[in-house]
C-alpha cells in the first residue's frame, strides 16, 4: 500500500553535451542548474548540479526569512569493457549529495487572522528551521546474455540526517484549542503570547521549542532478470527479482521553554526536556515473479511478491524493546483485451499490504486490502483516452500518528488500526494534439477523478486526525472531486501552455455531516501558464506563472492552525544547451 514513483535521473551521454539554466522571480526566487557530460559507446560521465532558493512568501512578524535554499549534486559514470560483444557487460556508478536549509513551521493562524492576512506568521515561529543533508551511492551492473535474456544487479546505500528545530506547542494548554477559540476568556492570554503582543506572564504560557532530530540509513542489493521467450503462439515477458534490504531510523526529540519578551523569543532558564529517543531497524527479503503472456489480442499478467520483514525497536527512555516479523505473499493478475487496433479493455486484482510500524507489534496488525480496477483505453498516434474504475477493499486500514497530524509527543510514530474500510471511484483522462495548418499544433489534456471513502468499522484512535470513528464515516483529507485541464499552442520555436487545476474541499476529521470551518479545507482552482521561445539555435528563454488569479486558499488546519497555499508566483529564465 502507499505507492512509489520511480524518479529517473539523467544518464551519462554518448557525446559531449551540456546545459546551463538560470532563472529568477518573485520572492527572490533563484535557480542555477548546470550539467556537463561526455562519452562514447564504451564509457561516459556526467556531472550535474542545481541550486534552488527563495525568501518565502510568508511574512514573519518582526521580519525574517521564511524561504529555503537547496543544493543538489550528482555524478554518473558508465563503462562497458566490450560493448559490441555477444554478451556485453555495463557498469554504472551514481554518486549524489543534497542539502537544504528551510525556514518552515507547522504553526498556522486563527481563521480570523487567516481571512485578514493569510500569509502572516506569528513571532512564536521565528526560530523554526529545518536543516538536512543526504548522500547516496548506487552501483549497477547489467549484462545481456542474449536478445531475450538480461540480468541487472544494483547495490545501493543512502544516508539522510535532518534536524527540524520548531515550535511544538504551549506548556499549559493545547495550542489547537487556543487557535480555534482565541476569544475565550481562558485563551486570550495565550493567543496574545503567540502573536507577540504581550510578554509571557507565567510558566503555562511558555512556548515549547526544540529539535526533531532524525537520522536515516538504508542499503541493500537487488537483482532483476528479464526473459522474453516465445512458446508456440504465446509470447512471454518474464521478470524475476530478489532484494535484500536494511534500513534504520534514529529519533531524538526534545523541547526547551521560551519566553516572549518585547515580541522576541528568549530561552527560559530551565533544563531541556527529552520527549523521545528511540531506534527502529528492519531487515527485509523480497522476491517477485511476473509473466506477461500475450496470445493474439489477449495479454494476461499473473505475478506474486513474497516479502519477509523483520523489525526491531528500542526505546532509550522507557528501556523497552520490541521485535516483529511480517512474512506475506502478495498475488495479483492483470488482463488486457485488444478489441480493435486502437481500443482495448483491461482489469486487474491484487493484494495490498503494509507492515505494522515498529514498536508495538503485539497490538497492531498489518494493513491488508484487496484492490480491483477495470477500464477501457483508446490510443492512437495523436490521441489517448481512458476511463478507469477502482475499488480498494481494506480488511484493516491503518494510520501512523505523526507531528503533521497534531499528535501528542507520546504517540508519535504509533500505529492505529481502523478495521475494514473501502475507497472507490473513477478516473477519466483524455489528451491529444490538434494539428492545424502551417505547422500550428494545439496540445490538449483533461483529467477528472472522483473518489469516495468509507470506514466500515467504528473505533477510537489517539491520533487527532482520526479521533472517534463511526461506521459509514468519510475519511479525512481525501477530496471527492479533482480535475485538471490544459491547452497549448506550439509553432516552430514558440510554445504557450495554460492549465487549470481544481481540488475539492476536504474534511479534516472523519464524519458524514457537513464539517464546520475549523474542520475543513478550502476548495480551490489554480490557473497556471508557461511559455518558451528558442531565440537562438541553442538558447531558449521561458516564463512561468503559477496561480495567475492569485487565489487565496486554506490547505490545512493541521497540526496547529490555518495554513495557506502559495500566492501568484512568476519566474523567468534562460536555458543554453550546448
Amino acid at each position: 500500500m502507499g505507492g512509489a514513483i520511480e524518479l529517473l535521473t539523467r544518464d551519462a551521454p554518448y557525446q559531449r553535451e551540456g546545459t546551463i539554466d538560470l532563472s529568477a522571480g518573485q520572492y527572490a526566487f533563484r535557480k542555477m542548474h548546470f550539467m556537463f557530460g561526455d562519452g562514447n559507446e564504451r564509457a561516459g560521465f556526467m556531472v550535474q548540479g542545481v541550486h534552488l532558493a527563495n525568501n518565502g512568501f510568508k511574512d514573519l512578524d518582526g521580519g525574517g526569512d521564511t524561504g529555503f535554499a537547496r543544493n543538489e549534486w550528482m555524478v554518473k559514470g558508465r563503462y562497458s569493457p566490450n560493448p559490441f560483444s555477444e554478451t556485453p557487460h555495463e557498469f554504472q556508478l551514481k554518486l549524489g549529495y543534497s542539502d537544504e536549509g528551510s525556514n518552515e513551521t507547522y504553526l498556522g493562524l486563527t481563521d480570523a487572522d487567516f481571512a485578514q492576512t493569510p500569509y502572516r506568521r506569528y513571532p512564536a515561529s521565528a526560530h523554526d528551521r529545518m536543516d538536512w543533508r543526504r548522500s547516496q551511492i548506487v552501483l549497477r551492473h547489467r549484462v545481456r546474455l542474449s536478445n531475450q535474456f538480461e540480468i541487472e544487479t544494483t547495490t545501493y546505500r543512502q544516508n539522510l540526517v535532518r534536524v527540524w528545530n520548531r515550535f511544538k506547542g504551549l506548556a499549559g494548554i493545547d495550542v489547537n484549542d487556543v487557535l480555534a477559540n482565541p476569544d475565550s476568556a481562558q485563551n486570550q492570554v495565550y493567543y496574545s503570547v503567540l502573536r507577540g503582543q504581550i510578554d509571557t506572564p507565567n510558566r503555562n504560557a511558555h512556548l515549547l521549542i526544540g529539535p526533531n532530530d532524525r537520522g536515516f540509513l538504508s542499503y541493500g542489493i537487488q537483482t532483476i532478470a528479464r526473459y522474453a521467450p516465445t512458446t508456440g503462439s504465446l509470447k512471454h515477458h518474464v521478470e524475476y527479482g530478489v532484494r535484500f534490504h536494511y534500513d534504520e531510523a534514529e529519533r531524538y526529540q526534545a523541547e526547551d521553554r521560551y519566553n516572549v519578551l518585547g515580541g522576541s523569543l528568549e530561552r527560559a532558564n530551565e533544563p531541556t526536556h527529552v520527549t523521545d529517543q528511540n531506534r527502529a531497524s528492519t531487515h527485509a527479503v523480497a522476491v517477485h515473479i511476473t509473466d506477461a503472456v500475450t496470445w493474439s489480442r489477449i495479454s494476461i499478467t499473473p505475478g506474486f511478491r513474497f516479502e519477509s520483514i523483520h523489525s526491531r525497536y528500542e526505546d532509550a527512555l522507557t528501556k523497552t524493546s520490541d521485535r516483529a516479523s511480517s512474512p506475506v505473499v502478495l498475488p495479483g493478475v492483470g488482463l488486457y483485451v485488444e478489441l480493435t487496433r486502437d481500443f482495448g479493455a483491461f482489469g486487474g486484482i491484487y493484494r495490498g499490504f503494509s507492515p505494522p510500524a515498529p514498536g508495538d507489534s503485539k497490538n497492531n496488525r498489518p494493513e491488508m486490502s484487496v484492490n480491483y480496477e477495470t477500464g477501457v483505453r483508446y490510443s492512437t498516434k495523436h490521441a489517448h483516452a481512458e476511463v478507469i474504475a477502482f475499488y480498494n477493499d481494506y480488511s484493516n486500514i491503518t494510520a501512523i500518528c505523526s507531528v503533521s497530524s497534531g499528535c501528542a509527543e507520546r504517540n508519535i510514530d504509533r500505529q492505529f488500526d481502523g478495521g475494514s474500510a473501502r475507497i472507490y471511484g473513477v478516473e477519466a483522462l483524455a489528451e491529444g494534439d490538434v494539428r492545424l495548418t502551417r505547422g500550428w499544433v494545439l496540445p490538449l489534456r483533461a483529467v477528472y477523478t472522483y473518489t469516495n471513502t468509507e470506514y466500515r468499522t467504528g473505533f477510537t484512535a489517539d491520533d487527532p486526525l482520526i479521533g472517534t470513528v463511526k461506521p459509514g464515516d468519510y475519511m479525512p483529507y481525501v477530496p471527492m472531486h479533482q480535475a485538471s485541464s490544459s491547452i497549448g499552442v506550439e509553432h516552430g520555436r514558440f510554445t504557450v501552455n495554460v492549465s487549470g487545476t481544481f481540488v475539492d474541499w476536504m474534511r479534516e476529521r472523519p464524519g458524514r455531516d457537513e464539517p464546520q470551518r475549523v474542520d475543513r479545507t478550502d476548495p480551490y482552482f489554480l490557473l497556471d501558464a508557461s511559455s518558451n521561445a528558442r531565440v537562438l539555435k541553442r538558447v531558449t528563454i521561458y516564463l512561468n506563472a503559477r496561480n495567475l488569479l492569485d487565489a487565496t486558499y486554506l490547505v490545512s488546519h493541521r497540526p496547529f492552525g490555518a495554513r495557506p497555499g502559495a500566492p501568484r508566483w512568476i519566474t523567468a529564465g534562460v536555458r543554453w544547451n550546448f
